[in-house]
């Protein structure tokens, strides 16, 4: 029995997040990730200001500085578009913990 995928339409903007992983160890991934996207048409856009997930603080049970860092992170994307998240790590920090971390706030369930 073959299984029907349904997908999202394809967005006109993007966000990136690089990740530290990507930025510390293998930037040009980062640089394709971009070339793959805009070749599909979608206008990527890249938040220099961009950090760690706070998933190091996270999971050493340092809850309070992961808030910090990822209020920090959250406001840099402002604008509904997905987020393209590099590593997988980093995206279930994002989708999972960060609703975790902020659970009366709906705006985080819309971010994730």
């Amino acid at each position: 029995m073959k299984v029907m995928r349904v997908y999202p339409a394809k967005p006109a903007d993007v966000y990136l997040y690089a990740t530290c992983l990507v930025d510390l160890f293998d930037p040009v991934a980062g640089l394709d990730a971009i070339a793959l996207l805009e070749r599909e048409g979608i206008r990527v856009h890249f938040v220099e200001k961009q950090t760690c997930c706070g998933q190091p603080a996270y999971t050493s049970g340092h809850e309070e500085e992961a808030r910090q860092v990822a209020q920090s992170q959250m406001a840099l994307f402002p604008e509904p578009w997905p987020v393209v998240v590099l590593s997988g790590s980093c995206g279930g920090m994002m989708h999972h913990h960060y609703a975790r971390l902020f659970p009366e706030r709906r705006e985080v369930a819309a971010f994730c």
